[in-house]
């Protein structure tokens, strides 16, 4: 495994954070590269015992549809679910507090939004590249604004400022940036070089953040490489982790001589499912071909990149977020389920 570090185009990582603004060329940076052979860490299992507490059990009239992004602060959870477009706060005790949107273009409305995050305020934001567009919800479900972007944002972090870390894609090239309060690109974010080769089809990423905003990490869904990006460090960093896999192919053909045609490898499967992180670590879902797809927690420290350890989740989950003494997941099989995972020592 390769540790190489990447310098921000023109900037530090305290200018991406809002601590100062630069002038940078949003290009991918390979000059300031420094390469270090680093074996990958092997997989080790920490010991857990997960308690787990039913929020929304599934039924046949549940408030929960087809849920796809979570995200909580304190006694309420936020679901994103695709089923009626709508975002939607629950209590711990499983009652919907609030329910916010529709599917469409207007305002208050949305087109498969992609990640949802929540800021320091207690408002939530959602990614809606669809409609080219970053929409805010305070935390009573009333509109805060609209930002229109010119990049579609696929993933984002709020940064204390008002600001956001946004990431998406222009084509098959990455556009990672720093926008202000506006939606408006500020400046550009540095990449890797290899990222510049995969074909945007299959580039599909999680983002997530620690609560202050100073540190983050991107990692490939397909391929499970992971980035680092901390305040006042000097570049983007990407760590060894345990596990990674090829980038799939796409599948090119011609149905016709002026026609060509890129189609989703089916063979495909993902390895990093969900993302999330809290004050010290990032932890990785982890799916692909294993037996435990979806129960496998690979969990890295935010500050240098070490692995920490392995946590083997009760059941396979489809979405998760960090809450006080473990996580919030959404179950999806049988029926869409909310639930608490709170870990314990073992024999507590």
């Amino acid at each position: 495994m390769i540790v190489r570090i990447w310098a921000m185009a023109g900037a530090t990582i305290a200018g991406l954070f809002g601590y100062g603004v630069a002038a940078p060329k949003p290009t991918p940076q390979a000059s300031s590269r420094i390469s270090a052979l680093t074996p990958p860490p092997t997989r080790v299992f920490l010991r857990a015992d997960w308690r787990k507490t039913v929020v929304l059990e599934g039924s046949l009239d549940s408030d929960l549809m087809k849920p796809e992004l979570i995200v909580g602060r304190g006694p309420v959870l936020y679901v994103f679910d695709y089923g009626d477009h709508a975002l939607k706060a629950f209590s711990v005790d499983g009652r919907l507090l609030w329910r916010f949107g529709r599917k469409g273009s207007g305002p208050g409305e949305f087109v498969n939004p992609t990640d949802l995050k929540i800021d320091g305020r207690d408002a939530v934001w959602l990614a809606d590249p669809a409609n080219s567009r970053v929409t805010i919800v305070d935390g009573h479900g009333r509109l805060v604004r609209t930002m229109p972007t010119t990049v579609a944002v696929e993933h984002l972090l709020p940064l204390a400022t008002g600001e956001f870390l946004g990431f998406g894609y222009s084509g098959d090239k990455p556009a990672f940036s720093r926008y202000d309060s506006l939606g408006h690109s500020a400046q550009p974010i540095g990449y890797p070089v290899w990222m510049d080769t995969v074909p945007s089809l299959v580039s599909e990423l999680r983002v997530a953040g620690s609560p202050d905003g100073r540190s983050a990490a991107v990692a490939s869904y397909y391929s499970g490489r992971l980035l680092l990006m901390r305040h006042g460090a000097s570049g983007v960093r990407e760590i060894p982790v345990v596990e990674t896999q090829a980038f799939p192919t796409p599948i090119t053909y011609s149905p016709s001589p002026r026609m060509t045609v890129r189609r989703f490898p089916p063979e495909a499967r993902p390895l990093v499912r969900a993302l999330t992180a809290d004050s010290e670590f990032v932890y990785a879902l982890i799916a692909g071909t294993h037996k435990e797809r979806g129960r496998i927690l690979d969990v890295y420290r935010l500050l240098d990149g070490s692995y920490h350890g392995s946590y083997l989740l009760p059941q396979p989950v489809a979405a998760m977020t960090v809450v006080a003494h473990g996580l919030a997941v959404l179950v999806n099989e049988p029926m869409p389920s909310l639930y608490y995972l709170e870990r314990r020592a073992p024999g507590r």
